[in-house]
Parts: C-alpha cells; sequence; structure tokens
C-alpha cells in the first residue's frame, strides 16, 4: 500500500491527492504522511485532510461527452 511503504524523514510531510474515476462516479482525497513521535518511538501517521465524491460524473458520463464531441 502506498502510505505504508513511505520512508519518510523525521519532520518531513508528504501531501497526496488519490484520484478514483469510476464507471458511474469520481472520488477524490488528500492525504497527509508524516512522523509521530509518542514517547521514545516515531510512528507513522496518515491523515486526512479532505475527501469528495460526485455520483453523477463518472467514466460513463466522460465516454458519452467524447462521443458527442467526435460526432
Amino acid at each position: 500500500m502506498f502510505g505504508i511503504d513511505q520512508k519518510l524523514e523525521a519532520n518531513k510531510t508528504l501531501t497526496v491527492l488519490f484520484y478514483n474515476m469510476g464507471g458511474m462516479d469520481s472520488e477524490a482525497t488528500v492525504v497527509r504522511y508524516s512522523l509521530m513521535e509518542i514517547g521514545k518511538k516515531t510512528t507513522p501517521y496518515i491523515e486526512i485532510l479532505s475527501e469528495a465524491s460526485r455520483r453523477d460524473v463518472g467514466a460513463a458520463d466522460v465516454d458519452l461527452a467524447l462521443v458527442r464531441l467526435l460526432a
């Protein structure tokens, strides 16, 4: 998995946008990966900053728009 395999340095963060366009809907999630110190141990920390989805826009809608454009 993407988040588990990340090798982060201390005091550094990585912000990533995950985007999924399915056949009937689209989803997007913004995630921040960082390291958190708990006592003497440093552990990975994953924070979901934002997420959104649209059930009325998907790959089928993009296909239809392309057909109309090219027809």
